[in-house]
């Protein structure tokens, strides 16, 4: 059975050793739309998300991820359905094809661990710091306006470029 995740990559492998090729923007969004192609069309067996994302890092010169988390307040208001179903889902749907992916995470209390300090957060991957500023600028409105409809809480954010990645 062949593994399709390396014959993409041993096919690819030119354009991907080929730094300066790679930098090239309408050459690294094809490649990435490529991944994500693939994963969407039925055609190849097995060829799981998480294989795109793989891929898709490969491909890619950068990837930056902004994070969003809420610390637990006792007065505070936080409405976990409408960030996690509402309020993210808005906000990918915003940064359009830049968003490669988003996640959303419900804190928890683990036996025997420190108690959460965090209600929830949020990760959003994007491929350029420019465009993700770009939809703050363009939506930020809209997006600040959301915010009320979840919670009073003042949240956490960071901005991280993504160095190494790795999925079992």
């Amino acid at each position: 059975m062949i593994n399709w995740l390396e014959e993409i990559e041993r096919r690819l492998e030119p354009v991907i050793l080929n730094k300066k090729l790679r930098q090239n923007p309408t050459i690294e969004s094809s490649l990435f739309e490529i991944a994500r192609a693939l994963y969407f069309s039925y055609q190849i067996p097995g060829f799981a998300q998480t294989q795109v994302y793989k891929l898709g890092a490969r491909l890619t010169t950068a990837m930056y991820c902004a994070s969003v988390a809420y610390p637990i307040k006792s007065s505070g208001v936080f409405d976990y359905d409408y960030f996690a179903k509402k309020h993210a889902p808005m906000f990918a749907r915003l940064l359009g094809d830049n968003c490669v992916r988003f996640e959303v995470h419900k804190s928890l209390a683990t036996p025997g661990a420190p108690v959460p300090t965090i209600i929830a957060s949020a990760y959003f991957w994007v491929k350029s710091g420019e465009d993700f500023g770009a939809t703050l600028e363009q939506h930020g409105e809209e997006i600040y306006a959301d915010i009320p409809k979840f919670t009073d809480i003042e949240p956490v954010r960071g901005w991280f470029e993504v160095t190494n990645s790795s999925e079992k």
